[in-house]
């Protein structure tokens, strides 16, 4: 059991140092699950894909979001994957804004901007890059 956490922790020493992940951690198994408990199930609309990951995926994940989950830091309006919030948060700031322009009269203009698939074309060696720039800038050292 010793022998293989030297492993993972040098492979994970590795992953920092280099600032790129090994082909099998970028590997994910897709699994459909269904939207809602009466759905069409011919129907491929009616289901979200789950990407199901290696264990040392999980757990490379945890050990940076509890060595450095304070320093890690999101924009203050995004509502979703955050603790305390929600998209439907988002709805109701967005139909309060709206209404508030329509009570007074003034014309009121909406984008929506479809960015599901905005992950499945980043380089996530780049981004590791950056992570690890903000790291360094704010003057953490690595495991």
């Amino acid at each position: 059991m010793l022998q293989m956490t030297v492993h993972i922790a040098w492979l994970f020493s590795t992953i920092i140092v280099h600032g790129c992940l090994p082909d099998s951690f970028t590997v994910n198994t897709v699994v459909p699950i269904p939207k809602g408990h009466n759905v069409n199930m011919s129907a491929s609309d009616d289901f979200r894909g789950i990407a199901l990951g290696s264990i040392f995926n999980k757990l490379f994940d945890n050990i940076v979001l509890y060595r450095y989950g304070s320093n890690l830091m999101s924009p203050e309006l995004q509502f979703g994957f955050k603790t305390k919030s929600s998209t439907s948060l988002c709805s109701m700031v967005l139909k309060e804004t709206m209404s508030y322009y329509t009570k007074n009269q003034s014309p009121v203009f909406c984008m929506f901007l479809d960015a599901s698939k905005a992950f499945d074309r980043e380089k996530y060696c780049k981004l590791f890059r950056l992570l690890l720039k903000r790291i360094y800038q704010l003057g953490l050292s690595g495991f």
